[in-house]
């Protein structure tokens, strides 16, 4: 029994971790593209 909750914590600690890194990097995608974006429209008005 204590195996079955041990490895039923290690699943629900990977599961949160992987939301969390692919949220973080959907973050980091947002925030480069933005910036991205923003260069862009510095250079198209100069």
């Amino acid at each position: 029994m204590r195996e079955v909750l041990q490895a039923g914590m290690r699943f629900a600690i990977e599961s949160a971790l992987s939301v969390t890194v692919s949220q973080v990097r959907k973050d980091q995608l947002k925030a480069g593209r933005d910036r991205f974006v923003t260069l862009s429209t510095r250079l198209h008005y100069v």
